[in-house]
């Protein structure tokens, strides 16, 4: 043991001080510091599990947004036809409707189909002539039918000396095809 005795007052202060100092940073860097660390990258964490927490809330919006807008538009794309089946109801709807807007067919052919896990996207291009009024008409049709139709392009060209124009449209249509 150290004899205090022989020390005086100013050095008992300072080595209490120093002590005292000693034992504070040990304090510190042995039990606060690590606490405060462990605080912080909680913090953090928590911080991050609320962005992804918020994210996920978004997600499962947007999936039940999807889910009502598939189940609004299922009945129109559900079917038991297969593709080919597919391709010849829809050039027939499309004849049809083109023919009772007094549109002439120069040419149809049909375009690879575009196939997804869910779907098929059917393409068509056509090749149309006749009045301007019967396109404006023709448009309006394809625009209101209730069936998942889109006119993807649509080209026109004006004849010489006449009110007659060509046009070149490509349309599309999503179905659901059945294993061939």
């Amino acid at each position: 043991m150290i004899d205090t005795s022989r020390f005086n007052q100013r050095e008992k202060i300072l080595g209490l001080s120093t002590a005292i100092l000693i034992a504070s940073v040990v304090f510190y860097v042995g039990m606060l510091e690590p606490q405060i660390k462990q605080h912080r990258a909680l913090q953090k964490d928590l911080h991050n599990l609320q962005i992804r927490y918020t994210k996920m809330q978004t997600d499962v919006l947007m999936r039940d947004r999807i889910n009502h807008a598939y189940e609004q538009v299922q009945h129109l794309i559900a079917s038991t036809e297969t593709e080919q089946q597919q391709i010849s109801i829809l050039t027939r709807e499309l004849s049809d409707i083109y023919s009772n807007q007094d549109v002439k067919i120069k040419s149809v052919k049909i375009l690879p189909s575009l196939k997804e896990p869910h779907y098929t996207q059917l393409t068509i291009k056509a090749e149309l002539t006749g009045n301007v009024r019967n396109f404006i008409k023709l448009i309006g049709s394809l625009e209101v039918l209730n069936k998942p139709i889109r006119i993807d392009s649509f080209e026109l060209r004006a004849q010489e000396a006449t009110d007659m124009i060509h046009a070149s449209l490509i349309i599309t249509k999503i179905v659901k095809v059945s294993k061939e």
